[in-house]
């Protein structure tokens, strides 16, 4: 059993330090559960006690530890002259064991257990835009966010709880309000952008290679790949990461035009014209066709408030391509003729 102990004394340990992942709280729930692993801890109440790491645990009381010890200490005892008796609430002892380990550690014990339900209910919604479409959300905690075309955010409904944490799909301004005690944290795919007050914009659809993020005001912190890469932005520093590589590039601006499009610009930075092409069609919800061998062309400039017509040939001009429409949709090509 020696095995079994360090592996439960591991569950807890992770769970109340708030380190523990999604699977390992599931599987800890099913351990408090189980009413044939209520003799599964065999070690000692001060081998148990010992165990257990505080040195992440917010600091308390020298009294109010002596008191929350003992009750450890009982609790265990209990439990132990109970090996040989399968109780129908034998896991209801053992969840006030986690409980009270929870308190000693000032810790916030977030798995409930109960006959009925596993997991407190934490439901999610979201809001998303169309093709050529953009909207304007303010959240709860006053934070407001202009959503791009194709755009999505996916928001919990214990969002500004204990923490402001949304995902972002495609691309959309922020503009936080601030909060010091509440960090706002923004998912998208490997990357986390985690701010207290400011404005930036984020580019991160699943279709790109590379995420963006642009800075207007205030400070951000990038994190990228499980933290190995941390970075921070100030007011026109603009990042961009390769999401396949992990390689990135960090720049100074001397004219922020990253956020134009919510003015209906288009701007392009020594872009791909594959890349620009994808942004072409969410803007103006037309499908536009890209001949094969054209995809790496470098695009720059900004197109304010034109037609998508006015756009392509601008774009054909500079790099010497033709268009057509076919079949309702636009060609980009190149003329072998010349």
């Amino acid at each position: 059993m020696e095995q079994d102990d360090k592996k439960t004394i591991e569950l807890i340990q992770k769970h109340i330090c708030n380190r523990s992942t999604d699977s390992e709280r599931h599987e800890l729930i099913n351990w408090l559960k189980s009413t044939n692993n209520h003799d599964s801890v065999t070690k000692s109440p001060q081998e148990v006690w010992q165990m257990i790491d505080t040195k992440e645990a917010n600091p308390i009381t020298k009294n109010e530890r002596l008191v929350l010890h003992n009750e450890v200490f009982q609790l265990l005892n209990k439990n132990n002259k109970q090996q040989n008796t399968i109780q129908k609430n034998s896991y209801t002892t053992l969840f006030r064991f986690v409980a009270v380990l929870a308190i000693i550690f000032s810790a916030t014990l977030s798995i409930y257990v109960s006959q009925k339900k596993d997991l407190q209910t934490v439901l999610y919604t979201q809001q998303e835009t169309k093709q050529g479409e953009q909207k304007k959300i303010q959240l709860i905690d006053g934070t407001k966010i202009t959503l791009n075309a194709t755009s999505k955010i996916i928001i919990p409904s214990n969002f500004n709880n204990d923490s402001r944490l949304i995902t972002l799909e495609g691309e959309a301004f922020f503009d936080v309000a601030p909060n010091t005690e509440k960090p706002f944290i923004i998912k998208s795919g490997d990357a986390q952008i985690k701010v207290l007050g400011t404005s930036f914009n984020v580019k991160a659809y699943d279709t790109n290679e590379l995420i963006a993020v642009t800075v207007s005001t205030g400070k951000v912190n990038v994190s990228f790949k499980n933290e190995n890469m941390q970075l921070n932005l100030v007011p026109n520093e603009h990042l961009v990461v390769n999401k396949i590589t992990g390689d990135f590039e960090k720049k100074t601006l001397t004219e922020n035009n990253y956020a134009q499009w919510q003015n209906g610009t288009l701007y392009f930075d020594k872009e791909t014209l594959q890349t620009v092409v994808k942004e072409l069609n969410r803007k103006y919800n037309q499908q536009i066709i890209l001949q094969t061998g054209l995809e790496k062309y470098i695009i720059s400039g900004m197109h304010d408030n034109k037609s998508l017509e006015a756009v392509v040939k601008a774009i054909c001009y500079t790099t010497k391509l033709k268009f057509k429409n076919s079949n309702e949709n636009i060609l980009i090509y190149k003329d072998t003729k010349h």
